[in-house]
């Protein structure tokens, strides 16, 4: 991993710089959306805990079981260092949604709620602490003028590939979320739409075959979208939310919108490549 600070025998790394900023961004709003919406700013502080903690467990088990199985079996105790590297987005992913379920299931409070307040800020943290990540992709087969030269070959930067994907879901989802059909609609279209940003940018990394040229990432993708389409289905006629009037935005507020999406991935884009150069 790319070092930053070195204090002693104490190294801070970029990629746990930028999944602490993306954690965040996320956090605060998520937050401003709970706000939003009038729910249980006590129940929401404990939910972002339970899910951060079980966010990072489930990311380091099925990064263990689905792509390094054989190693860590033979040093089970290196699953708990987790400044080696190792961890699956999308365990970080079923480990937050499950356990921030059952949490809210205790609680009595309704998960399409919170789900609908939390996913456009996962979205956005999950655009920055992209940036930070290590793990390129496959060598280009031409040389086009965004590729990374690592170890001597020109590669893929998958990284920025799945951030500026991931900006654009956010874009998407805080664009919708005062216009819901019903209540977790913004909860699935995350589902949907990160399943197809994962899928895609697979065809450029190197993960452990499932299929044919379809890897282990692409099967739990396709997982994800089939789980997101089958909600959609049973959510779309439940928990309909009535009418609000919101003062509709003008051209101009939206142009300003999209236009602050792409300065902003127009910049982080010039920050990885300096970085990295």
């Amino acid at each position: 991993m790319q070092q930053v600070v070195s204090i002693g025998g104490f190294h801070i790394y970029l990629f746990g710089i930028t999944i602490a900023l993306g954690l965040l961004a996320g956090y605060f709003i998520a937050n401003w959306e709970v706000k939003r919406k009038g729910l249980d700013e006590g129940i929401f502080s404990d939910l972002a805990l339970i899910v951060v903690l079980f966010s990072i467990i489930g990311a380091r088990l099925y990064y263990a079981l689905a792509f390094n199985m054989n190693f860590y079996i033979e040093n089970p105790l290196d699953i708990f260092l987790l400044r080696n590297g190792g961890m699956s987005i999308q365990g970080g992913i079923l480990g937050g949604v499950l356990s921030g379920g059952i949490y809210l299931k205790l609680k009595k409070a309704k998960f399409k709620d919170y789900a609908d307040a939390f996913v456009p800020g996962l979205a956005f943290g999950q655009f920055i602490g992209r940036l930070g990540c290590d793990v390129f992709g496959i060598p280009m087969e031409t040389p086009y003028p965004w590729g990374m030269l690592v170890r001597g070959q020109l590669v893929h930067p998958v990284q920025i590939y799945e951030a500026l994907l991931d900006l654009m879901l956010f874009a998407f989802l805080w664009r919708r979320r005062k216009d819901l059909k019903f209540k977790g609609q913004l909860f699935v279209e995350y589902l949907i739409g990160f399943g197809i940003i994962r899928a895609g940018v697979e065809f450029f990394r190197v993960n452990p075959i499932w299929y044919g040229s379809l890897t282990v990432a692409h099967l739990t993708s396709l997982v994800m979208i089939g789980l997101g389409l089958l909600l959609y289905s049973l959510f779309k006629n439940q928990d309909i939310p009535p009418k609000r009037s919101y003062e509709k935005k003008g051209k101009s507020e939206i142009l300003m919108f999209y236009g602050y999406i792409l300065g902003l991935g127009a910049g982080a884009t010039y920050l990885f490549y300096l970085i990295r150069a």
